[in-house]
């Protein structure tokens, strides 16, 4: 079973032979740790049967460069501020943070591009972008007026809100459906939004309900009339909204699951969709110790995997994570995951065809770096 089958009946809960991993590092992790630290952590990875590795390589350079431009500006007319190397930035202006420059204001027809997608990996699980970047609606709405406009546009002037929501609604389905166009033989279609904070949602679950659940139906309708999965990201505490997400057709769920009771969301999500796993990068990955690290990931195990499948083995390795807990994580997702669906006495480790030809380990120097999973690219 190659791993664009094993991730499609995990998805389908069609019996895969074990739970697909997927392990991202990010360009923060690379470029702040030492040459034999980077080496240690491809060594490790490139001796795993990962199902989703990354597919290219950039050097130092390009992590650093970004855009070549301190500031720069999107086709949404979005001033962007560079942020950290491999992060996206911050916008430091927003076209319509006066409305009234709503006037004089053209919305952009945007095309897409998959210049890092798996084409050239058919063993791949294929996954789309659904949007020109991540944030498809929520966090576009954010990038045009400010986070304080539009959660007064809520408040206040919800028919302006909406109105706004609407325009970006119709750009992101022509998107969408141009996107399915040029790769009809992709397996999902990826759409990220943060909704949550630390303790609940930015706004009202309500709210949400109303204005928000209707167009991201009408995105996932799209996406399920052309034999497509959705895969939805929202980070935060999510948890008063993920009935609704399940009942608008997400079939493959990433959220925070540290943020919230494990179990509980497992009773809620388990057998209904696929979790793509995002173990806690708040604390228990970055400052546990390696048995916290195994008994988070047993739990979320436990919570989301069944024989059929339901679950994927994801995990965010950013620059606070140490390789121990890296380590512990993955060994557990394929021992422990391994054992409770077959309920044997072990595993084995079959490093994947695949590793150290496409260039997951770096070279060394370290001017030469796999880059971090892009937001739609790959399970």
């Amino acid at each position: 079973m190659d791993s664009r089958e094993r991730t499609s009946k995990a998805v389908s809960f069609g019996n895969p032979d074990r739970i697909p991993v997927s392990p991202s590092v990010t360009a923060q992790h690379w470029l702040s740790h030492s040459e034999q630290e980077c080496d240690q952590l491809a060594d490790y990875l490139n001796g795993l049967p990962i199902d989703c590795p990354p597919v290219i390589c950039r050097d130092e350079k390009a992590l650093r460069r970004g855009h070549g431009a301190p500031t720069w500006r999107d086709s949404w007319g979005c001033t962007w501020e560079e942020g950290l190397p491999g992060e996206f930035g911050t916008v430091i202006d927003h076209p319509l943070a006066d409305w009234s420059r709503i006037e004089h204001y053209t919305f952009p027809d945007l095309m897409p591009s998959f210049g890092l997608a798996t084409g050239g990996c058919p063993k791949l699980y294929q996954v789309i972008g659904g949007a020109d970047r991540y944030g498809v609606l929520w966090y576009q709405l954010q990038f045009l007026r400010g986070y304080e406009g539009i959660m007064m546009d809520l408040a206040a002037t919800p028919e302006r809100a909406c109105w706004l929501l609407d325009r970006v609604l119709e750009k992101r389905i022509a998107y969408l459906r141009r996107a399915l166009e040029l790769r009809p033989g992709s397996d999902a279609v990826f759409f990220g939004d943060c909704w949550g904070e630390q303790n609940g949602l930015m706004i009202s679950p309500g709210q949400w309900r109303n204005v928000f659940k209707p167009a991201y139906k009408r995105l996932f309708d799209i996406v399920h009339d052309a034999a497509k999965k959705v895969y939805f990201q929202t980070d935060g505490c999510t948890f008063d909204i993920i009935e609704d997400l399940l009942e608008i057709g997400v079939d493959i769920l990433r959220v925070s699951v540290g943020m919230m009771d494990i179990p509980a969301l497992g009773r809620m999500i388990g057998g209904r969709a696929c979790l793509f796993a995002d173990p806690c990068r708040q604390h228990v990955l970055p400052r546990g110790t390696p048995a916290e690290v195994r008994a988070h990931i047993r739990a979320i195990i436990d919570a989301f995997s069944t024989p059929s499948g339901g679950l994927i083995g994801g995990l965010s390795i950013e620059e606070d994570v140490p390789l121990a807990n890296v380590r512990a994580a993955m060994d557990t997702y394929l021992e422990y995951g391994q054992r409770r669906r077959m309920g044997a006495s072990a595993s084995t480790h079959h490093a994947a065809p695949w590793a150290g030809a496409i260039g997951l380990r770096p070279e060394r120097s370290r001017r030469t770096m796999p880059t971090p999973f892009v937001h739609a690219s790959h399970l």
